[in-house]
């Protein structure tokens, strides 16, 4: 909000006594007070140098050109070298007077007569603060210009710098919008000794808030560490060695000395619950009992099937580190809690793990996932940031931007960055309006320029969880009915895409919120093309069919064998036929023949569900599916002229037996 407009011109506020400074000094203050007004004034010692700053108060006419309505902080700063603490003295002001003073926008006045290269190095952050430097000698040898000097200077800064080009997490607060109610939830979970989650796409904001989270309770002195899951220095560790990486993490990152801890060597597969636990408990009261807090995020790197690493996607590493940290939590939930974060809640949906090992955290926390923004924070977001790019957002634009793409924060900052982009291109004067002509006829010129943020929002659903992508492919290809069919037979999928603001559904119908999404899935899918005739249909199904079943009946055949022996399997294969006829032949073969002259493909579903213990790994896991997709895949057995066949039934159909075939092909 402004400021009130006591002083809206330039000046210095009389009250203010300049004790301390030297002549040069006062001189600057006297120069920048022919622009802005100085309404506070003030000598420190910091770090055993000396800093002296004022607060200038930006004049009607800067206000306006520049958007700028809060007091700037101005360092002036006398050493012939300009140094990194200048700048941490900078954050610490701008921390004692975070409601007084704007928190990006700082003038420094340097000796130095290559501050504006230096200031440059040393804020070459992308999430740094806009810092708009001037020599000693230019102020005091201005000669009357001190309107146009400054003006150039704000122009050539704030103007030119694009702060919506952000492609990684925030680490600081000064750009992070829209979140603070995701972060208190968190916060709050951590306080009443509960366990959080966050889920989400790609580049909708989850380690931003992970960040704050952690940023906020080291400000309260609490014990609290993010992990990158993603990071092969954790993930290519067996479970127990990642208890240790957690907690020299952990005590690393809170300055906490490791002298009194285990060593790597304690952490055996025996001994490494108790190590760890006890760890935990020095770190604990190291804080004066302090609940500690552990961050897991990109979950998927160490959850089993989606892992890189062989040892959590395949063995029982998985397992034993989650039974470890539950066990340690149930026993004593003041200890410490934890919060995880991935694109998919698989870890917290899926009852059975590897090698049908219970899951040891199946239902422990309610999933939650990230939401996208409403016009209002959109609206909020673009202008607070384009106020210091010179660029003004209409109401109506931001309304457009959250409808057009559902109001998913990093894809329509990268619209505001295309848009600041093409002002520059186009030599616009700055300060700019985007309204709503501007908007329609640059819209689609503009967005051709973000698809591969698009893409790359959506690979990692194409990468991991294919069948929520194929449920996309089939809404996006106007197919409404083959949708429906599989989401009724699994509703987590919606769940996820919902959760995801990919779709919403409205009077039992699923709409995209980006069309942008839909588009690119359209324009990118691969799907079989649809057959004209109905011959064509079914020769279609007959040989994909064919080759599932002749694939069926091969792994069988090898499994039942290698698992149960000769005869057992043989009693197996013939309980699981239903027809008594069907039955007695089988009974006049051998097992290698009851396999080429009497058995039909739902024996083999039926032998497989019998056995699924046998089966389960090449059907990852997920009896429900096999069951559903080996239905499907029968449901439309008939005679090339028998009768037609529905689009829909054609491509769930396909689908299924898609499904079906890579399970096989990919162990085999």
């Amino acid at each position: 909000m402004p400021q009130d407009s006591i002083q809206q011109s330039a000046g210095i506020l009389p009250s203010l006594r300049f004790n301390g400074l030297d002549n040069t000094e006062l001189n600057i203050i006297k120069t920048l007070s022919k622009v802005w007004f100085i309404s506070f004034f003030k000598l420190h010692e910091f770090k055993g140098s000396r800093y002296v700053y004022v607060f200038l108060r930006p004049s009607s006419t800067l206000s306006e050109r520049f958007n700028l309505h809060n007091e700037v902080l101005c360092l002036i700063n006398s050493y012939e070298k300009f140094d990194a603490r200048s700048l941490d003295f900078v954050d610490k002001t701008l921390s004692d007077f975070e409601n007084r003073l704007d928190k990006l926008c700082i003038l420094v006045v340097s000796k130095s007569e290559d501050i504006t290269h230096v200031i440059a190095n040393l804020s070459a952050d992308k999430e740094s603060r806009i810092y708009i430097p001037f020599k000693f000698s230019e102020l005091l040898g201005c000669k009357h210009q001190e309107s146009i000097l400054i003006t150039k200077r704000l122009e050539q800064h704030l103007y030119t710098k694009d702060l919506f080009a952000f492609d990684s997490p925030l680490r600081t607060e000064k750009y992070f919008f829209g979140r603070k109610a995701d972060v208190q939830t968190l916060v709050g979970k951590y306080t009443n000794g509960e366990n959080g989650c966050i889920f989400g796409l790609r580049r909708i904001g989850k380690t931003s808030v992970l960040l704050a989270v952690e940023r906020q309770l080291k400000s309260l002195k609490c014990p609290v560490t993010y992990l990158d899951c993603s990071d092969t220095k954790f993930h290519r560790n067996v479970w127990n060695k990642a208890l240790f990486y957690i907690k020299e993490t952990l005590f690393i990152s809170n300055k906490v000395p490791l002298a009194n801890t285990h060593s790597e060597d304690e952490y055996s597969e025996q001994k490494a619950s108790d190590c760890f636990q006890k760890d935990l408990n020095t770190l604990y009261k190291y804080f004066g009992n302090k609940r500690v807090l552990i961050i897991f995020d990109e979950i998927e790197s160490i959850t089993f099937d989606l892992s890189s690493s062989e040892n959590w996607a395949k063995g029982l590493d998985y397992v034993f580190f989650w039974q470890t940290l539950r066990s340690i939590y149930q026993q004593n939930s003041s200890l410490f809690s934890f919060i995880i974060s991935g694109v998919n809640p698989k870890a917290l949906e899926t009852a059975k793990a590897n090698q049908n090992q219970d899951n040891p955290i199946y239902r422990f926390i309610t999933p939650n996932y990230l939401g996208f923004f409403k016009a209002e924070t959109v609206s909020y977001m673009i202008n607070y940031i384009g106020q210091y790019m010179g660029i003004k957002f209409e109401q109506e634009v931001s309304t457009y931007l959250t409808d057009s793409f559902g109001g998913h924060p990093f894809l329509i900052r990268q619209i505001c960055s295309q848009i600041h982009k093409e002002l520059n291109d186009s030599n616009k004067a700055r300060p700019a309006v985007i309204n709503k002509h501007y908007y329609t006829s640059h819209i689609k010129q503009i967005s051709n320029n973000i698809k591969d943020y698009i893409d790359l929002i959506l690979q990692i659903l194409i990468d991991k969880y294919p069948n929520e992508y194929e449920l996309l492919e089939y809404l996006a290809n106007g197919d409404e009915n083959t949708f429906l069919e599989f989401a009724s037979q699994s509703r987590e999928w919606i769940l996820h895409l919902e959760g995801y603001g990919l779709i919403t559904e409205q009077d039992n119908k699923f709409f995209f919120r980006i069309n942008m999404v839909s588009e690119l899935i359209k324009t990118n899918t691969k799907k079989i093309k649809l057959p004209s005739s109905i011959e064509e249909k079914w020769e279609v199904i007959s040989k994909k069919r064919n080759s599932l079943e002749s694939k069926l009946k091969a792994i069988t055949k090898l499994l039942l064998k290698t698992s149960l022996g000769n005869t057992k399997a043989r009693e197996s294969i013939i309980s699981a036929m239903s027809k008594p006829n069907q039955k007695s032949k089988a009974l006049t073969f051998a097992y290698d023949e009851i396999f080429e002259k009497e058995i039909y493909f739902l024996d083999l579903k039926r032998v497989i569900e019998i056995n699924w213990k046998i089966f389960e790994n090449i059907f990852k896991s997920d009896k429900q599916k096999f069951t559903m997709y080996m239905d499907l895949a029968n449901k439309n057995r008939a005679d090339a002229h028998a009768k037609e066949i529905a689009t829909d039934d054609f491509n769930i159909t396909i689908s299924s037996i898609h499904w079906l075939t890579e399970c096989l092909e990919e162990n085999t």
